[in-house]
């Protein structure tokens, strides 16, 4: 048996989740992203939506919000998404990245890999994202075009 198998066959049954979208003018009607992400955690099985919410594009409130996630034990795994431009609002990346106990090294750089090649071309050098642990067994922040977010089964599927 791989490494692999044996570590998957060691992961929990279910990881409890919490979803939360950066955005200064998404409601939860209009947050196509964010219900997106449930919808594929939910057709994927053995993930259990713990919760989710929509946050303002603030770097101290997406912060507190994962400090809380991360201090309680109902969130097993964040996904994080919206804010991850380059733009001077886009606060997402850095408020995750600056409140990780230890960051994995390569995920942003598959993350825009396979926007390149199956999503949006070069536009994908224009995304950030970051990932890591910080008392919970992963943080994920995500750009928030729709097609990549085809992404979320790789990103569910990497947690164990």
């Amino acid at each position: 048996m791989s490494l692999v198998e044996d570590h998957r066959r060691q992961a929990p049954a279910s990881v409890r989740c919490m979803i939360i979208t950066v955005s200064d003018t998404r409601t939860p009607d209009t947050d196509t992203s964010g219900n997106v992400i449930k919808e594929l955690l939910e057709q994927a099985g053995g993930f259990e939506i713990a919760g989710y919410c929509i946050v303002k594009d603030e770097y101290a409130q997406i912060q507190a919000l994962i400090r809380e996630a991360a201090n309680g034990d109902s969130v097993e795994a964040l996904l994080i998404n919206g804010g991850t431009g380059i733009a001077k609002r886009d606060t997402t990346f850095e408020a995750v990245r600056d409140v990780l106990d230890k960051e994995m090294p390569g995920f942003g750089e598959i993350f825009r890999y396979l926007s390149f090649v199956e999503d949006i071309g070069s536009a994908a050098i224009l995304s950030r994202a970051v990932a890591g642990v910080c008392n919970v067994p992963y943080s994920y922040n995500l750009r928030p075009t729709l097609p990549f977010y085809k992404y979320a089964r790789f990103l569910s599927f990497s947690l164990y």
